[in-house]
Order: structure tokens, then C-alpha cells, then sequence
């Protein structure tokens, strides 16, 4: 997500106001894609609750490890640990699937831009609200549960590209290969073909309209 001029500038600034971190859990992307568990990691010192963006943010103890990014643009396999206290994620886990198609968001803030209710009296002392001023949001797959105790439950997490090897309902995504017959069911490419079944070139490129017919698999120009 690009930055706007005004969060580029408050980077810039000798005496910026803290950042904040928002979370958001996307319990099951496939059935349920709008429903989220979103919380934030109390950090700061801000222990309450907070409103972001007109949602509330429940705190919650947090610890990453690999979310940034490594100066040799190697892919990294970020991991979350997650307070369990009173077992209250393990609950959610064995509602929702055991979090099997989520994903999770993380949004970066300046305190100065999140939502005027937060603050006493509803007054922003840093001027006006804009929680369209993110500094960064970043999204990431849920790929397993790693560890789940009293205390915390941790979770490894892969970038929405990083899809080699990764199973998805009956499926399992391989690098280039693909499952699906070629302008066949499932294919969604309808045009004209580009190569022989080779890979060598047409000497001769067919023209016309080229319809899949799903009744029979046959094509027609």
C-alpha cells in the first residue's frame, strides 16, 4: 500500500507521535470472508480497549518474529504468538475451524490519526483524526497452528504469494503447473491458443471467436 504525502512527512518528523499496530484475524476467508476477530498488542502502554477505524480493538499480549521485511528479498515465514489467556483464542480456534482458511491484517498508525472517541473528552489533542492515514497494511495467510498451550497459541504465517507447495481444498499449488485442463473447466482462459502442445510456436496463428462448449469439452470458431 503506498503512503500518502501527509504519513511520508510525519515519518520525516523530528518529534512524530507513537505508532500504533492493529490486528485483524480473518476467521475462515473461504466461508466467512468478512468476519474478523481484530485486536491490538497494548503496546505503548495503551492496555484498554481502543477504537480504530470505528471498530474496537480488544488488547491482547502479542509477540512477532520475521514481519519485516530482509534487506536480501528472501521470503519470509513471519510467526504470531498470541496471548491464550482464560484459553479465549483456543475457543475461537475450535469455532472457527481451527483458523484453516485465515488470514491475518496488520495495520500500522500514528496515534494522532486513529479515532477522536479514544481520546478525552472526544478531543484529538494532535489535531484531526484520518484513519485513512495508515502507514502501512499488510496481509498475510494463516499456514499452521505451530504451537497452542495455556499461555499462548502460536501461528506461522506466509505472504499471499508464497504459494509453492501450499494445500488448498483438494488442491495443492505447485509452481508452474496447473491442475486445470487447458481451456477447459476451471482453465477461465477462453482466448485463442498460443502454442502447440510442445510449447513450439504456430506457424500458422488461428483466428476467430473460440467458445468452450461445457457440455462436451469441445471448442468451436
Amino acid at each position: 500500500m503506498p503512503i500518502n504525502n501527509k504519513v511520508s512527512k510525519d515519518l520525516l518528523d523530528l518529534e512524530p507521535t507513537a505508532v500504533l499496530e492493529f490486528y485483524k484475524i480473518y476467521y475462515d476467508t473461504v466461508n466467512e470472508p468478512d468476519s474478523f476477530f481484530p485486536f491490538h498488542p497494548c503496546s505503548n502502554g495503551l492496555e484498554g480497549k481502543i477504537i480504530f477505524n470505528k471498530i474496537p480493538y480488544i488488547p491482547l499480549a502479542v509477540e512477532v518474529e520475521d514481519f519485516e521485511s530482509n534487506i536480501f528479498n528472501r521470503i519470509s515465514r513471519p510467526k504470531i504468538r498470541i496471548s491464550n489467556e482464560n484459553l479465549m483464542i483456543s475457543q475461537i480456534l475450535r469455532r472457527k475451524n481451527d483458523f484453516k482458511f485465515a488470514k491475518l491484517e496488520r495495520t500500522k498508525i500514528f496515534v494522532k490519526y486513529i479515532d477522536d472517541v479514544n481520546f478525552e473528552g472526544g478531543i484529538n489533542p494532535y489535531g484531526i483524526a484520518d484513519t485513512n492515514s495508515e502507514i502501512s497494511r499488510d496481509s498475510y495467510v494463516v499456514s499452521q497452528k505451530t504451537q497452542e498451550n495455556k499461555s499462548l497459541v502460536e501461528f506461522e504465517l506466509t505472504t499471499p504469494f508464497d504459494l509453492e507447495n501450499f494445500s488448498i481444498p483438494g488442491r495443492l499449488v505447485m509452481g508452474r503447473y496447473c491442475y486445470w485442463q487447458y481451456r477447459g473447466l476451471g482453465c477461465h482462459y477462453f482466448g485463442p491458443p498460443v502454442c502447440q502442445e510442445n510449447d513450439s510456436s504456430f506457424t500458422y496463428v488461428p483466428v476467430g471467436s473460440f467458445n468452450f462448449q461445457s457440455s462436451n469439452n469441445e471448442w468451436r470458431n
